[in-house]
């Protein structure tokens, strides 16, 4: 029918023209289909496809080099400056910490002896009023040095068992669905510092009391979240930047918070030795803390 339609009696010598050149007819169409196809997948489709499989196998690349360095003396070094860098860091924290609870400290300290200061007392009485003092200021002293020993221990721990992360994890990613029992949901705190990211949550735990904890993301370009325009960009980065995660080597981790733990076991049984010193004074002949008139 094809062939009588353009070659038939009933055809002009234009459509036989265009028929017998090969310009007219199913060939014809099929022929111009698959011309106008090879140009568009040799123009912006081969452009577009070459582009997302480039991004594509950036991003591969990218997550791979997340893992962390495989090479054996590039990890140790990584290791060894990320665990003295965070020492570094986890010491600034504490250290305001520690501010922080000597002040609250103080005051509680300014109360109990408010209570005394001033008052007339019998001579019998100074020696157990002055008893009483020293326990109560020991009771503020010693747990607060307890509480030093276990937070900076737990953050030391924390931030070294931090994933190394490009930007900041969501609260509902896989890296925090060991939170599930959490009943009490804390708003997050300010990075503590430009190198980590943190979340606090608590529960209650099996005696009832309200139970605090805390997770850490180890930011690997600071905690800034305008460093990058584009994931592009970002991936780039990524791949040109050596690291190391320390969460994939407990051991060496478990080995760093034991002399962590032991030093800090150490300089709080000095703290504790001295506050026993001078809370001793308070009840000492000839305490230089106390004024009789």
């Amino acid at each position: 029918l094809e062939k009588l339609f353009f070659s038939g009696p009933n055809a002009t010598p234009a459509m036989r023209l265009l028929y017998d050149s090969g310009l007219a007819g199913t060939s014809a169409l099929a022929a111009k289909l698959t011309r106008e196809y090879l140009e568009y997948c040799r123009g912006d489709w081969l452009e577009q496809t070459v582009t997302r499989l480039l991004r594509h196998e950036l991003e591969l690349k990218a997550e791979r080099a997340l893992l962390g360095a495989t090479d054996a003396v590039a990890k140790d070094t990584l290791a060894a400056e990320e665990v003295n860098h965070t020492l570094e860091d986890g010491a600034k924290v504490i250290s305001g910490r520690l501010q922080t609870l000597v002040g609250i400290l103080g005051a509680e300290m300014e109360r109990d002896v408010a209570k005394i200061d001033g008052q007339k007392l019998d001579v019998c009485a100074v020696e157990d009023v002055l008893c009483d003092l020293a326990a109560r200021v020991e009771f503020h002293v010693h747990p607060v040095l307890h509480r030093v020993e276990r937070d900076f221990v737990a953050e030391i721990s924390a931030m070294l068992r931090a994933p190394v992360c490009a930007v900041a994890p969501s609260s509902s990613s896989n890296v925090f669905r060991n939170i599930e029992e959490a009943l009490t949901a804390l708003p997050a705190e300010p990075p503590a510092h430009t190198r980590f990211w943190s979340w606090y949550w608590s529960w209650y735990n099996q005696k009832g009391g309200l139970q605090p904890q805390g997770l850490a993301a180890r930011s690997l370009f600071g905690t800034s979240n305008s460093l990058f325009l584009t994931n592009l960009e970002q991936n780039k980065a990524v791949i040109a930047k050596p690291l190391v995660q320390l969460n994939h080597y407990p051991v060496f981790v478990d080995a760093v918070l034991g002399v962590v733990h032991a030093e800090c076991k150490r300089a709080s049984d000095k703290m504790a030795a001295a506050a026993t010193k001078v809370i001793g004074g308070l009840v000492a002949d000839g305490s230089m803390y106390v004024r009789v008139r």
